[in-house]
């Protein structure tokens, strides 16, 4: 219980510090020079764009793979948390259970004191 409080917090922190920093896909300059096509840029635009593209690659294969981890711990939290629902339904009925036998022993033992009574 305690490594997934772990890994939840440092999921957390991991996709705020993402959140926080802005992505290198919605720079203002490399989305311009984006639109203007890669024939249309001078050397040193081609080198910037380059960068970004390299950047904004990078920042999407990150975000996949916090996704895919977020996914599988929300996967084993979810698991767990249908074990204990199988496990309180188990204990649920061994209670109905029990409960039940007792009330028909208690019940027989009361007939049959009542019978020996009324002979």
């Amino acid at each position: 219980m305690k490594s997934i409080i772990f890994l939840m917090l440092g999921m957390f922190i991991i996709t705020s510090s993402i959140a926080q920093t802005s992505s290198p896909c919605d720079d203002l300059k490399f989305l311009e020079l984006k639109k203007r096509g890669v024939e249309n840029l001078s050397e040193s635009e081609m080198t910037y764009y380059s960068q970004k593209e390299k950047e904004c690659d990078q920042y999407l294969k990150a975000s996949q793979n916090n996704s895919k981890v977020l996914a599988q711990v929300n996967s084993e939290i979810n698991q767990k948390n249908n074990t204990e629902k199988q496990y309180q339904a188990r204990k649920t009925k061994r209670k109905i259970s029990t409960w039940f036998w007792v009330t028909v022993f208690g019940a027989a033992v009361y007939f049959a004191y009542q019978h020996d009574m009324g002979n």
